[in-house]
């Protein structure tokens, strides 16, 4: 007979916990973002959904993409973030700034800091809402 392993130590077979599906947790459109630098090889675990815009931002007068530079820790946080180009609103700048701290990565058996930089896109709908 052949066992299954933990099997003849009477240890019951677990079923393992479904990995996360990227595309099921963070689909957003190709568009939103574009990752580029050392931090682009990093696999993106969990972006959170696109923040809500203020109403009272004129979309007609701001440009929603700006850039942004950023650092990933060993253990896949983002750690820092610098503006490189602005949307020409500082609400929605920060809007941006905050959304990209709460991205996680995965981590890495390193003690270096890496960094990237992302190019966001806040798609909005002529009413100014984001779809």
């Amino acid at each position: 007979r052949s066992w299954a392993p933990g099997e003849f130590l009477g240890l019951k077979k677990r079923n393992p916990r479904p990995v996360l599906k990227m595309e099921e947790e963070t689909s957003l459109p190709k568009e939103t973002f574009a990752l580029e630098g050392p931090a682009a090889s990093r696999i993106l675990y969990y972006h959170p959904p696109l923040p809500e815009l203020p109403k009272w931002v004129d979309f007609q007068e701001v440009n929603t993409r700006f850039e942004l530079r950023f650092w990933i820790s060993p253990l896949g946080k983002v750690v820092d973030i610098e503006k490189l180009t602005s949307s020409g609103d500082p609400t929605l700048d920060l809007i941006g700034i905050r959304y990209l701290r709460r991205w996680q990565f995965n981590p890495k058996r390193t003690e270096e800091v890496e960094w990237g930089t992302v190019s966001l896109h806040f798609p909005v709908t002529p009413e100014g809402e984001t779809p």
